[in-house]
Parts: structure tokens; sequence; C-alpha cells
């Protein structure tokens, strides 16, 4: 390899950089900088947004299954209270006016009767639906 070749391979950035004006240097060192700077900035705010967003959301689900559940144990501790009424009756059997069945959506009667133990204490209930259908089909 030939020694002036490389400084003239070696020469060229040098000659470039040196045709520079003093703003373009300045702009030459300084657009790094800069760019660096966006980069991090842009970097710290999608951290620190995405890390709202997730916030919010787990914040609003929270709430929101919180609400279910709050629903769910009216529903079930209003659904408990004809059982739990008919088992500490002392009455016999009791049929029910006609209810719209959960299951069917079809209107039903329900008859039910305390199971009770030796001392008279209710321990249960035993009972049972019959659709308004059924009782139809048989009176015809």
């Amino acid at each position: 390899m030939d020694p002036t070749s490389n400084n003239k391979t070696d020469s060229a950035p040098q000659s470039i950089y040196n045709h520079l004006s003093l703003k373009a240097k300045r702009v030459f060192y300084v657009l790094p900088i800069v760019m660096l700077g966006l980069l991090t900035l842009s970097f710290t705010a999608y951290k620190y947004i995405n890390d709202v967003i997730e916030q919010q959301l787990a914040d609003s689900m929270l709430h929101s299954v919180g609400k279910s559940a709050e629903s769910i144990n009216r529903w079930l501790s209003t659904i408990m209270i004809e059982p739990e009424t008919i088992a500490t009756t002392t009455a016999a059997t009791q049929i029910t006016p006609p209810l719209i069945s959960r299951t069917t959506g079809i209107p039903t009667i329900y008859i039910v009767s305390p199971i009770l133990d030796e001392t008279n204490r209710p321990q249960g209930l035993v009972g049972a639906g019959i659709s308004l259908q059924y009782i139809q089909k048989i009176v015809q």
C-alpha cells in the first residue's frame, strides 16, 4: 500500500469538516445531543403514560368487580331469606304463590316443608317445584 493514498482517504473527511462553517460545525455536535435528549424524553414519557394507563385500568376493573360482588351478595342474601324463613317456622308445609322459575322461566309453585330434629328444631328443608303448565295438563 502506498502511504500517499492512505493520507488522501484519511484527509477526505477532514477536508470536508474543515470546509464547514462554524454554524454547521455546532449543528454537527449539538444535533446528536438533542436527538439523544429527545429519545430519552420520549422513552420516559412512554413509560410514565403506560404505567398511568395500567393503574387506571386496574383500579377500574377492581371497582367493577367489587360492585359485581356486592350485587351478587345482595342477590344471594335476598334469595336465602325465603328458605331460611320457611325453615325456621314451625308450620308444617307451605305452598308459595306462583313464582317465575329462574331456571325455566315458567310460572311455578313451590311446596316446601321443614325437616325437624327430635327436639322440633329445623335442620333443613325439603321441597319441590311444580310448574303451572303441569297442573293445567292434569286438570284438563
